[in-house]
Order: C-alpha cells, then sequence, then structure tokens
C-alpha cells in the first residue's frame, strides 16, 4: 500500500535529511574499507548496485548527489510497501517510516526481512520495531551494527539514531 500524498510528501522530505545526515557524504566514488569486495560508494551512500556503471574515481556535485539519493529512495521504499501490511504502514508515523526506510536503504531489503524491526512491525508492535534497531545478541553484542563481519562504532551510532527517529512524534 502506498502512503497518501501528504504522508509521502513528508517521508521525502524526512528522509532525504535524515539519511544525507546519517550517510555523510563524498564526492568521488571509492571502495570503503568496511564495504563487501567490489562495492562502490559515492554520495550519501549510493552503491554500484543502484549504479551499476559507477566505478571508483567518478567525481559527483553536491546536486548530482541530490539527485542520485532523490532517485535511488523510491526503490527502498518500494521494499517497504511491497511487504509491511497497508494497515502497518498506515499506523506509523513519518518518523518510524523514514527509520525503517533508512535500515533498508543501508541493509538491504533482504535484510530487513530477516530483521527484529520487520518481525515486529508486521505482528503490529511498532514501538517494538522501533527498540529493535538496538537490539543486541545473546553476548551483548549488537545485532544489527556488522558491515564485512565487524562490529562497528558508526552503524552502531545509526541504529541508535535510527531508534530515536523512529520514537520521535510526527
Amino acid at each position: 500500500m502506498a502512503l497518501d500524498i501528504r504522508k509521502a510528501a513528508a517521508v521525502c522530505a524526512c528522509a532525504f535529511t535524515f539519511i544525507s545526515s546519517v550517510e555523510g557524504v563524498t564526492y568521488v566514488a571509492a571502495h570503503q574499507k568496511y564495504d563487501p569486495p567490489k562495492v562502490i560508494t559515492v554520495c550519501n551512500g549510493i552503491t554500484n548496485y543502484d549504479q551499476p556503471n559507477l566505478k571508483a574515481g567518478d567525481r559527483f556535485t553536491p546536486a548530482m548527489c541530490q539527485d542520485l539519493l532523490s532517485h535511488a529512495l523510491p526503490k527502498y521504499e518500494a521494499c517497504l510497501d511491497k511487504h509491511l501490511p497497508g494497515n502497518v504502514v498506515a499506523a506509523m508515523t513519518v518518523h518510524q517510516y523514514v527509520a525503517h526506510l533508512s535500515f533498508v536503504y543501508n541493509e538491504g531489503c533482504g535484510n530487513y526481512l530477516k530483521s527484529d524491526m520487520y518481525r515486529a512491525a508486521i505482528a503490529g508492535d511498532i514501538a517494538g520495531s522501533c527498540n529493535a534497531f538496538v537490539a543486541t545478541n545473546a553476548d551483548g553484542t549488537w545485532k544489527y551494527d556488522i558491515a564485512n563481519h565487524q562490529h562497528l562504532k558508526g552503524l552502531r551510532n545509526r541504529r541508535a539514531a535510527e531508534r530515536n527517529l523512529c520514537k520521535t512524534e510526527d
């Protein structure tokens, strides 16, 4: 179920601002040490999965980065719209939806569908889905701060920011 037009506009503005803040920005495409081999990243987390012709060394302007992100987000929103029941999407606030969208953008749809956030959301436990961003394993390590088999402080900070965003009232 797609968002109504007013909610969609608010999601777009909030998502662009939030994702830009947690992703940071780089104007020269490069492989990041925490990414899997052959993944090239530029701008606000755009990868060669989003732009198949992207290669290390490609240069972008701020306007080009804004354009890339605005064209990439609908792909990730489609994951939420396809897999979250309409009543759940309707019950989510803009901030809750954007927190989930940020996770999908960062980790991909497949990883989202395996997450505690998704399981709680489809069960109708939106508050529980917000808390799940900072879920821990039995050994006390965080579940969702891992990239390339390493726990990363940057991802831990991002998950905490997503949780905080998810708990923010509209």
